[in-house]
């Protein structure tokens, strides 16, 4: 099997922020492979880190990853799930390699190996691949002592335009005022996550910067960030998908009754203005 050359890449933030566009962004450059769903047993409860954290875990982690990770319908009935990019017999050899390692106390090594046992076989000839759970900002910390050399773009984007798209969604608040404080509680617990993690491997960015005047400024920088070079195809997806229309700025406005118009921004000011307070970022300026 194809393994990478370069550093995996990973895309984070809040659900709704722009995690999926900005993963196919990056993965219009050819060094680039997309894995084309959220995998999630990396970082969430019961996941792979914690699995490095607590060896005990395996049991939970195993029963996770062969149930509600391999196979599930979502709300909207489409199925989801590891068992669109990898066959059964290839994760049953990853499993029972991984508790290998764990009986040899190799834990570290053989979650790495498990993970990219699993992840490498969407390179398709590309030197690295770029995964978007939304959720691994917020367990960013641990998963660089899996991968120490990562690359994590934290993705920001209005709080407001957050709140009103997951409304619409059948798995969150269903009220625009409570997407507010969940889209705040969300940058909270990825600010937490991410304490201590070097530059080097950590990047913000915010969705109305790609497509809005700057996007060719912050294309460059994410260029450079990644260690890429510019690429023809890549400029060709950004200049056709990266647009205002499609990123649904100021949607709020539309969402929002305009009797509700003001209650609404005065929310949202005083949850950005207490996460200032509490210094997590909340943009990429």
């Amino acid at each position: 099997m194809t393994e990478r050359t370069r550093p995996p890449i990973f895309v984070g933030g809040t659900g709704r922020s722009g995690t999926t566009i900005l993963a196919k962004a990056v993965s219009a450059h050819p060094s680039v492979s997309l894995v084309p769903i959220e995998t999630r047993f990396l970082v969430d409860g019961n996941g792979l880190l914690d699995v490095v954290a607590d060896p005990d875990r395996f049991p939970a982690f195993r029963e996770r990853i062969t149930t509600t990770w391999w196979k599930r319908t979502s709300a909207y009935g489409d199925s989801r799930g590891l068992h669109l990019i990898i066959d059964e017999g290839l994760l049953e050899n990853a499993l029972r390699a991984l508790e290998v390692a764990i009986g040899e106390e190799r834990i570290l090594d053989g979650a790495r190996q498990f993970a990219d046992e699993i992840l490498d076989t969407q390179l398709s000839g590309a030197d690295t691949w770029v995964e978007m759970t939304p959720t691994t900002v917020a367990r960013s910390a641990d998963l660089a002592r899996l991968y120490p050399d990562m690359k994590l773009i934290h993705i920001h984007r209005d709080g407001r335009d957050v709140a009103c798209s997951v409304a619409k969604m059948k798995w969150g608040p269903s009220d625009p005022f409570e997407g507010l404080e969940w889209w705040a509680d969300s940058l909270r617990r990825a600010g937490q996550g991410s304490t201590g993690l070097d530059r080097s491997s950590l990047m913000h960015v915010d969705l109305e910067d790609l497509v809005g005047p700057a996007r060719d400024l912050v294309r460059e920088r994410i260029l450079e960030f990644l260690g890429l070079e510019p690429d023809c195809a890549m400029v060709e997806f950004w200049e056709a998908e990266m647009t205002g229309t499609h990123a649904h700025v100021d949607q709020w406005l539309k969402d929002i009754p305009p009797e509700q118009t003001e209650d609404f921004r005065e929310l949202h000011r005083q949850l950005v203005d207490q996460l200032g307070r509490d210094g997590v970022v909340m943009g990429g300026s």
